[in-house]
């Protein structure tokens, strides 16, 4: 049994808010539009998965890989669930330990054409949003792939977050349905 809670009347968010089109890659490749979900899309076209991690004093647990800081997550290794991939996300990335899921939504990505920004992708394909709990917090070692974590107020995410523009609007959903709060 997965620890995933459903996200209360986001079937009425559905109807009201849409969000923007953006374009990931370099050269542009791929278009991407975040959508609200209760559910998740077909297991074979998940990707990554993300987590807002939240501690007990209601900071956020971010990492900083060569992009810029972030949310924990990243991509979904073979065979592996979106709950399975989250959780191991968070220990690589950020040494901490998650308690219940909460799925937010998902972005959905679509190659506008074949590139080497999108190659190792389905089309369309999914990087799904999840709000979490901290429920254990283990000693950090900076790796190769990510070199800091902290955890911080939620108003200092909008200075660190590497692409908070693209992201400012998804955050302020989350806020909106007080998903951080619990």
């Amino acid at each position: 049994m997965t620890n995933i809670r459903q996200t209360p009347n986001a079937t009425d968010v559905l109807k009201q808010r849409t969000f923007p089109i953006v374009y990931w890659g370099e050269d542009q490749s791929t278009e991407v539009q975040f959508q609200i979900a209760t559910s998740h899309p077909p297991d074979e076209s998940i990707s990554a998965c993300m987590v807002f991690a939240i501690t007990d004093d209601g900071k956020v647990a971010i990492s900083k890989p060569k992009r810029g800081w972030g949310i924990p997550g990243g991509h979904r290794e073979k065979d592996e669930t979106a709950e399975g991939c989250l959780r191991r996300e968070a220990i690589e990335e950020a040494a901490i330990e998650l308690g219940e899921l909460e799925l937010v939504g998902y972005w959905r990505t679509r190659k506008r054409f074949d590139s080497e920004f999108n190659r190792n992708y389905p089309s369309p394909a999914y990087q799904l949003l999840y709000v979490a709990k901290v429920i254990a917090i283990h000693e950090f070692y900076p790796e190769l792939e990510i070199s800091e974590r902290a955890f911080v107020e939620l108003h200092e995410i909008e200075e660190l977050h590497h692409d908070f523009e693209n992201f400012k609007e998804i955050f302020e959903h989350i806020l909106e349905l007080k998903m951080l709060a619990r």
